[in-house]
């Protein structure tokens, strides 16, 4: 990681780790940029343990297709996506989480990645 990319990570952080809600980055369908404690705990994972890995190794194939293909959505139609969706959450508790993912785009209109964000609902 360069300068501006540690500095990039330390203000996410410091961002969003104190808030409840749970926010994350996709950088393509399938793979985590950055997440937050909140997710992190969610998923029962430290932040390394997600960060840059592939949705099919951390969730069940079930729900892990289903993000996928509302990730894929988003990607292709350039538009926020939401839902509402039941998980479990580490502890193996079932709760239902309003779920948004939004397109992040580049000067030419390109989906670089995605900003999402779940709460319990």
């Amino acid at each position: 990681m360069n300068e501006s990319q540690i500095a990039r990570q330390a203000t996410l952080e410091e961002l969003t780790d104190g808030i409840p809600t749970q926010v994350w980055e996709m950088i393509d369908e399938c793979t985590y940029g950055y997440a937050n404690a909140a997710h992190a705990a969610f998923l029962g994972k430290t932040r390394p343990e997600i960060e840059h890995k592939r949705i099919e190794d951390l969730l069940p194939d079930v729900v892990s297709h289903l993000c996928i293909a509302h990730n894929r959505l988003v990607f292709e139609q350039k538009q926020p996506v939401m839902s509402e969706e039941w998980a479990l959450d580490a502890a193996g508790n079932r709760k239902l989480l309003r779920i948004i993912k939004t397109p992040i785009l580049d000067q030419s209109g390109h989906v670089v990645s995605l900003s999402c964000a779940a709460e319990d609902i």
